[in-house]
């Protein structure tokens, strides 16, 4: 590389806030990013920008959160207790239940604390919830968190709104020399 160049890697389903041509920031996956698009991204924390707003605008977020994770605390345990750590032996136990996605994203679920549920989360948390020695906690609150993940999902989006209409208010019009 020459120079200063810096090389930034962003999961292509990630959210990002672009600004685009017509001076308004909106809210788009990382795989719809064209060049000279230009992206916002939160520096200096650990946690998720729409987590952060959400945490700010609604008072239970944070309960919601820690019950829409209970899946993942879940899987944490019975890596750890079942399967000594190792990610490959969870993953083929959770093939063999019905719960298949490859070793990478199995190890996303357990370590990735911006994961907030897998994709079609109500067949997968109702499958987990089915494993042998599952808490009770999952076992009979497999309502409860799929609700919550829902409504995680909704403050985010709220977030999200809220967060464009800020920018977009406060964003300076570029003006086309003609």
């Amino acid at each position: 590389f020459e120079g200063n160049t810096k090389l930034i890697f962003i999961a292509p389903g990630s959210e990002l806030f672009i600004f685009r041509d017509n001076d308004e920031f909106v809210l788009s996956n990382a795989k719809n990013l064209k060049e000279g698009d230009i992206f916002c991204l939160l520096i200096g924390s650990k946690a998720d920008m729409l987590d952060e707003i959400a945490l700010i605008r609604e008072p239970h977020f944070s309960q919601i959160k820690s019950t829409a994770s209970t899946w993942k605390k879940e899987l944490r345990s019975m890596l750890e207790d079942k399967f000594s750590g190792d990610h490959k032996l969870l993953c083929k136990y959770l093939a063999d239940n019905g719960i298949v996605r490859t070793e990478a994203t199995i190890h996303n679920w357990t370590n990735d604390s911006s994961i907030i549920a897998p994709q079609q989360f109500d067949a997968v948390i109702k499958n987990i919830s089915k494993l042998e020695g599952v808490s009770l906690t999952v076992r009979d609150g497999t309502n409860e968190i799929c609700d919550s993940i829902r409504k995680c999902y909704q403050a985010r989006r709220k977030a999200g709104s809220q967060l464009l209409e800020v920018i977009n208010k406060a964003a300076p019009s570029r003006e086309v020399d003609g």
